[in-house]
Order: C-alpha cells, then sequence, then structure tokens
C-alpha cells in the first residue's frame, strides 16, 4: 500500500482546476505554478500560458496540486508588498484603486489591484519603481491567483471584487496612476518613487497644483508670510515638478494660500512661544510642553457641564450642528443614505 500522503498527494484539487477553468471561460490565460510557490511549472513559464480547457485539464491532472498562474498581457495589475505599506497615501488616490475591476488579498497581506491596460501604452513590468515595495505586472508578466497558496497563507479574491468579468470590460486605470506610469516609461520619476537621503520626490502634471497649495498651507500655519511661501514654492516648483509650472501660477497658489490666518498653536510651537500662548489660553496647559500636549489630560467636572437642548435633523439619530459616524459594511448603502439625506435637506423635504 502506498502511504496515505502520497496517495493524497495525488488527488485532483478541484478548487485549484475550478478556478483555473473558470479564468480561462472568462479570457485570462492560465498556467500551472509549482504547489506552494510562484515558480512556473511550464517550460516556458508564462509564455505557455493558454484559455484552452484541455491543456488546463491536463496540467492539473499531472500536477493536481499546482498553484495558478494568470499571464498578465493586455493587462495592469499593481501588486502592493506588506499590510501596512501607505502606498498611495492619498486617500482619494486610494479609493480610486479600490474601483479596479479585480482585487486580490496576497498571503504576506499584500493587494493585487487589476485594471484594463490602456490601448498603446507601451508600459512594462517593474518592481520599486513607482513607489517602494510597489511593482506593476503588464505585458511580460503575470500573477498567482486565488485560490492559490503558498507558505505564508492563501490568495483570496476581496468580497465582492473577484475575478468574474473577462479583459476587455475591467475598467482602465485612473488618470494619475496613468499619468505616473507614463513619467516612469518616459524615464521620468513618478511622483511616489523611492529617493534617497536628501532627495525628494517628483511632482507629475496633474498633481502640480494641489501639491503645491498643500504645501503652501502647511508653511501659513507655522505663521510664515506670502513672500516666504512664493519664494519656497517657486523653489519646489523648479525642482520637483515635471514639468514646472509658470511662476505667476506659483505665486498666485502662494497669495491664495496667504489670505487665511495662521495656525496659533503651530505658530507657538514652531516659534518658540509656546508659553506666552498658552499662558493666554489656558493656564492649566502651560506647564506642558507642546510635544506632551497631545497626552495632556484636559479635565472638566460633569456638574459644571451646562445641559443644552438638541436639535435633531432626525430625531434620534442625527443631530444638528454636530459629528455624525455613519458607519457599516461595504456595500449596505451608506452611501445612498447619505445622498438621500443630502437631497432631502437641499429641498425642504420631511
Amino acid at each position: 500500500m502506498q502511504p496515505i500522503d502520497l496517495v493524497l498527494s495525488k488527488l485532483p484539487d478541484a478548487e485549484l482546476l475550478s478556478a483555473a477553468l473558470h479564468y480561462a471561460a472568462i479570457g485570462y490565460r492560465v498556467f500551472p505554478c509549482i504547489p506552494g510557490a510562484k515558480k512556473p511549472i511550464t517550460q516556458h513559464g508564462f509564455k505557455d500560458a493558454t484559455a484552452d480547457h484541455e491543456q488546463i485539464e491536463r496540467w492539473w491532472s499531472q500536477h493536481p496540486r499546482a498553484n495558478i498562474g494568470i499571464a498578465t498581457a493586455g493587462l495592469l495589475v499593481v501588486d502592493i508588498d506588506g499590510a501596512n505599506n501607505p502606498w498611495p497615501g492619498d486617500p482619494e488616490q486610494a479609493a480610486d484603486l479600490a474601483g479596479a475591476g479585480a482585487v486580490a488579498m496576497t498571503p504576506r497581506g499584500g493587494r493585487h489591484y487589476l485594471f484594463r491596460k490602456p490601448a498603446g501604452k507601451p508600459w512594462r513590468c517593474s518592481e520599486s519603481q513607482l513607489a517602494p515595495k510597489v511593482d506593476i505586472r503588464t505585458d511580460g508578466g503575470y500573477i498567482v491567483a486565488a485560490p492559490s497558496k503558498t507558505e505564508d497563507g492563501a490568495y483570496a479574491w476581496a468580497p465582492g471584487l473577484g475575478l468574474d468579468d473577462p479583459p476587455e470590460r475591467l475598467p482602465e486605470p485612473p488618470p494619475w496612476l496613468v499619468q505616473e506610469l507614463d513619467a516612469l516609461a518616459n524615464g521620468t520619476p513618478a511622483a511616489h518613487a523611492h529617493v534617497g537621503p536628501g532627495e525628494a520626490n517628483m511632482i507629475p502634471e496633474g498633481q502640480r497644483n494641489a501639491t503645491l497649495a498643500r504645501l503652501a498651507g502647511t508653511m501659513r500655519r507655522v505663521g510664515m508670510g506670502q513672500a516666504e511661501i512664493a519664494a519656497a514654492l517657486l523653489q519646489t516648483n523648479k525642482d520637483r515638478c515635471v514639468p514646472p509650472l509658470a511662476d505667476r501660477e506659483v505665486e498666485r497658489i502662494a497669495a491664495s494660500i496667504a489670505r487665511y490666518e495662521p495656525d496659533q498653536i503651530a505658530t507657538a510651537m514652531a516659534e518658540g512661544h509656546w508659553d506666552q500662548l498658552m499662558q493666554a489660553q489656558s493656564p492649566q496647559l502651560a506647564r506642558y510642553a507642546p510635544g506632551q500636549i497631545a497626552t495632556a489630560p484636559v479635565l472638566t467636572c460633569l456638574a459644571d457641564v451646562e445641559p443644552r437642548p438638541v436639535s435633531w435633523l432626525w430625531p434620534g439619530r442625527i443631530p444638528l450642528g454636530r459629528i455624525t459616524l455613519l458607519v457599516g459594511r461595504p456595500g449596505e448603502g451608506k452611501s445612498f443614505l447619505t445622498i438621500d439625506a443630502v437631497s432631502r435637506v437641499s429641498t425642504g423635504t420631511p
């Protein structure tokens, strides 16, 4: 009799074979990888990928536990490594990525975002060129797909974001990502690309105005004047914007931001006026150094709090003039409910 583990190793994994056939049926070319690993089994690797069901069944009958590779020709896959990878940082850009045609969770906590590659783009596979630990898979590459497994765990599609659409129905990547990939293809460092000590990120077209405005806001909050802000922005524009904005546009940004009042606390911390400001505003806080203020307790006796009537927008649920959190799982109607409430408020509907 054969050892039981040897017998089990020869049994077909119905889930893997079924998934491979599913991907092929909707238009993706697949191939087998070494069980528990990412290396192709086939002689020519991803170049042997096919959507032919008979060939796929032969492969998985020979290698029942083989992981599934998908060739990424015609696709754009953004591979973010690590559960704590902050890229892309901007919440709106992160939301754009979540709008991919499919999103996979990798065994080590990373993510795969699948898009359709726009026609005519000369993009290539890359590793950590777009940003640290952010890889690109496109023509000439492949990914390992669910339910494949490694020693770290299994690949899995995010809930509601499985690979169920054919390649031609996947969305194209968002415009900001297209611009950064175009910059890479043209040999220009991307805005999120890795930079060494003392260097700075480049700011690509499409992000220049917003980035310079955020920098100006940071400077204004600590009390810098219009001339100082303009000088700093002009240098940043010259060194980092690709291509640079016109000087008049940069000066307009500085003038616009300088109209706002500086943040008193930020200014006091930057200029060393902390003690005077705190003594004037709150003797209780004056004894704390700037670095301690985040943890300094500010205590108020509950008996000293005067009760005030609450005005309601939605009785018992949404108070007027107060912060309300609308919390729920994805896809359960938070956005719909918000839009409904806004439409009623804006039209005076009960």
